[in-house]
């Protein structure tokens, strides 16, 4: 986000520190461990490193280039190649938690969504998985299966309940005092949406879950960054209300923190 970008260039000051910490972020990654350092996480650090970088030569951020990914002029339904896939479909509360949870029926991981709008009432979502398994996607299954979940055909919760208990053992912690689920908002991340951070142990459907939180708030989830780390999950979300606002009522921020939380405490 270009306010992300002009508030870490004003940290940093001058590409030489940029420059550093870049060089830090890696090292430190790599000496905690495989989990701490992948190959999405080092895309996501180079972006911000190489934006960064522009914003202090040139002295103005770089435009904001995420939208350019929504494609407006599909059909509705699952439009999949590799591990990307595009959903089109009338615009609803809870579509994006309805799209998570299919997914993760299908044992696909999501990374990054980007969603919005199309202007006649659809919504679009592009979102990028990465199979859990190393299977490729069959899209057509999760086409057909998100058919079913949309028009309440499918018993969703149940079969993300029957795979939990089928890969329970998968995602069982380690650690010997998880940590407990935390929800963070902010409102300098972004000019144009609110920023909300959810940290919690991974398990499966947890994306479905957290979606659902913020739905039920009547947020609506523009862009996504999906990441995990050993068995906690660190997802960010921007989103906005109704009126396409940031969300700044200390009830309301109230209010999304006690609905994500009580997704996140439901046994699935």
């Amino acid at each position: 986000d270009p306010a992300t970008i002009e508030r870490v260039a004003g940290e940093v000051k001058d590409v030489g520190t940029l420059e550093l910490l870049s060089a830090l972020t890696r090292a430190d990654s790599h000496a905690t461990g495989p989990a701490a350092w992948s190959e999405w996480k080092a895309g996501l650090v180079a972006e911000l490193v190489d934006k960064t970088r522009l914003q202090l030569q040139s002295g103005a951020p770089p435009p904001d280039t995420r939208e350019r990914t929504i494609p407006t002029d599909l059909p509705d339904g699952v439009h999949g190649e590799g591990n990307r896939c595009t959903v089109v479909a009338p615009d609803r509360p809870g579509l994006f938690s309805k799209v998570a949870g299919v997914l993760a029926l299908h044992g696909l991981d999501v990374r990054s969504a980007t969603a919005a709008p199309s202007g006649d009432g659809r919504a679009v979502e592009v979102i990028d998985v990465e199979p859990a398994f190393g299977k490729a996607p069959a899209w057509d299954r999760v086409a057909r299966d998100l058919d079913a979940a949309l028009d309440d055909r499918l018993p969703l919760d149940d079969k993300l309940a029957q795979r939990a208990r089928s890969y329970e053992r998968r995602y069982r912690t380690t650690a010997a005092q998880p940590a407990d689920p935390r929800v963070i908002v902010d409102n300098r991340a972004s000019a144009r949406a609110t920023v909300i951070e959810v940290r919690a142990p991974d398990g499966v459907a947890v994306l479905h879950r957290i979606t659902a939180g913020l739905a039920s708030c009547s947020l609506d989830v523009r862009v996504a960054l999906v990441e995990t780390l050993g068995h906690e999950v660190v997802d960010s979300f921007y989103v906005v209300g109704p009126s396409g606002e940031k969300v700044t009522d200390p009830e309301a921020l109230a209010a999304v923190e006690a609905a994500v939380l009580g997704q996140l405490e439901r046994n699935t």
